[in-house]
């Protein structure tokens, strides 16, 4: 056992669920009252007893929710989490449970596993029972073993006389790793759908996803694709302004000389499936110009007036049957400081065509493993690595001979040209503006869907939705709180997506305007969406009503009040 103490400080760094929308008596639908002969802990004790990691390791972090008794703590369970890290079976989690009803918890929150949330982030199972990789092993041991984890976690809790609040993430759809389109999925053990993406294909997604791909949030179309014409040209902005985009990614200004010499040591590579790149060996002519503009993200945005230094590399002759996918590298990336999503463009002569652009690029499990024999979808450590961070030195025959010193390479992330990248999905918000990335991925196109995230405007998607809530007040929830948030969802271009069919109708029934062909108000287009969204928490609550549990949604402050960049409205207005 442990004590903290509860002052102000410590409350402020706690992971409050449900910061802006109550859980507890008060929620809107049916009430419970649980009475308990035990003292609740209280946030105005002095010292709270809490369970080490030994005694309670699925215990991720501490909440409060007010009740009739005052405000009161609870443990957060993250269900995924705690499978992922250590083996479960029901005793060890009747255990853990009584731990904490011993201690004086009377309600625990649970971050179900949803269908899709195992592979929502990062793929981490296990070939082999022996086999221990970044803490990431025992997802299909404990799944084998609990059968349904979320059912066994409510079960023991309700057993340990505690009550047990849902939190369900409707959004959680899974699909954020992708497959070369190189890979044939006969050679997988996976057995949900591949559903064909930007690169390659995408897996382990929520079966319905699986079933119904057409139902995800749908990007507008881009109707300029220009996918008959050939690349003769690419451009890249780096950033000579200074900036800062967290502890880890900054820059403090780059000479225009330097970032010359850096990005005259460039390789560019081709690919035809997006898994095997070898460097473009036609002829190509390298120059370099200076400006400053005013910068703007991939929302509308500003970030303000910046200097660069573009580069063109002219003279290519790449044919769209040849090679639909491009990777640039550098064999000094430090002071090379990019956009990502904004600094790569693809030209046939003086016409833009449509691409985008990723810094994050697969890697193998071990260093033996090949994109041939890898059993794609029981990965047993992730396969994205992120930015490779410092240089790329390429040899004559077109392989990588080294990273150089002062690089960060994980797990072999410098055989890009072996693995390919993948795109359209950002975890690290660190990567959704700013990278000096040792290598880019370039892709012709455009991603078309939310890889893993349901469209809340489809009736069917609502009342699946609903089962999934059904599900867990079945078991014995008392709570039911609904979190919009995901990691499925993560995308950088996100005012481009919400243009499924039936938002767009509604946009047209109430402003006459097709949004399908003409400029879409986001605002506007937000406000539908959440109509849609509002439709199924309202029969969520009816549904918790009827079984006498609470119900609740999680809040952001920016849902109260959202707003648009000045050149957004202007072009809104």
């Amino acid at each position: 056992m442990k004590k903290i103490r509860l002052y102000a400080w410590i409350l402020a760094v706690i992971t409050v669920l449900c910061a802006f929308a109550s859980c507890g008596d008060t929620d809107q639908g049916g009430e419970i009252t649980v009475e308990s002969t035990q003292n609740p802990i209280t946030v105005t004790d002095p010292l709270v007893t809490v369970p080490s990691t030994e005694e309670a390791p699925s215990v991720k972090e501490y909440t409060t929710f007010e009740s009739e008794r005052g405000t009161l703590f609870a443990p957060v369970i993250d269900i995924q989490t705690a499978l992922n890290s250590q083996k479960y079976d029901y005793n060890r989690i009747r255990t853990e449970m009584s731990t904490l009803a011993d201690l004086g918890f009377t309600r625990v929150y649970f971050v179900v596993a949803t269908n899709g949330y195992g592979m929502s982030c990062w793929p981490k199972w296990s070939d082999s029972a022996n086999r221990y990789i970044s803490g990431y092993t025992y997802v299909l041991q404990n799944e084998t073993a609990l059968k349904n984890p979320n059912k066994m976690y409510i079960n023991a809790c309700k057993n340990a006389g505690m009550e047990a609040y849902v939190v369900y993430k409707p959004y959680e759809g899974g699909g954020t790793q992708s497959v070369p389109e190189s890979v044939s999925q006969l050679g997988s053990t996976v057995s949900n759908a591949w559903i064909e993406t930007l690169g390659g294909y995408i897996y382990h997604t929520d079966p319905f996803i699986a079933e119904h791909p057409e139902y995800r949030i749908q990007r507008k179309t881009d109707t300029a694709l220009h996918e008959e014409l050939p690349v003769t040209a690419l451009e890249i902005d780096f950033l000579l302004s200074s900036y800062s985009a967290g502890s880890n990614l900054s820059s403090g200004g780059v000479s225009e000389s330097v970032a010359r010499a850096a990005a005259e040591k460039y390789t560019l590579w081709v690919s035809d499936d997006n898994g095997a790149y070898h460097p473009y060996t036609g002829l190509a002519q390298c120059s370099f110009t200076t400006a400053t503009k005013e910068t703007f993200d991939m929302n509308g945005v500003s970030l303000g007036s910046k200097s660069y230094l573009t580069m063109r590399i002219t003279g290519l002759s790449v044919a769209y049957a040849d090679a639909k996918y491009f990777a640039v590298s550098f064999e000094e990336s430090s002071k090379l400081h990019t956009i990502p999503y904004q600094s790569f463009r693809l030209y046939n002569g003086e016409t833009l065509l449509s691409s985008t652009t990723t810094s994050f690029s697969r890697y193998p499990a071990n260093s033996s493993d090949t994109p041939a024999n890898h059993d794609w979808g029981n990965e047993s450590s992730k396969p994205l690595s992120g930015s490779l961070i410092g240089g790329v030195v390429v040899d004559a025959n077109g392989g990588v001979t080294g990273v150089k010193k002062g690089s960060k390479a994980l797990n072999g992330a410098q055989d890009f040209y072996k693995w390919g990248f993948s795109y359209g999905w950002v975890y690290d918000s660190e990567f959704a503006y700013y990278a000096n990335s040792a290598v880019y991925g370039i892709a012709r196109g455009t991603v078309e869907y939310v890889p893993g995230g349901l469209c809340e405007a489809y009736e069917e998607v609502r009342a699946y939705w609903l089962e999934q809530v059904k599900l867990f007040l079945d078991y014995g929830a008392d709570g039911i709180d609904i979190r919009p948030q995901s990691h499925s969802t993560m995308v950088i271009d996100y005012r481009n997506y919400g243009y499924n069919q039936p938002i767009a109708d509604r946009y047209l029934q109430l402003y006459n305007v097709d949004i399908t062909t003409q400029e879409a108000d986001y605002l506007k287009l937000a406000e539908i969406r959440g109509d849609f969204f509002t439709e199924f928490l309202r029969e969520a609550s009816e549904l918790a009503e009827s079984y006498h549990a609470s119900f609740s949604t999680h809040l952001i402050a920016s849902y109260e009040k959202p707003t648009l960049s000045e050149k957004r409205k202007a072009q809104a207005d």
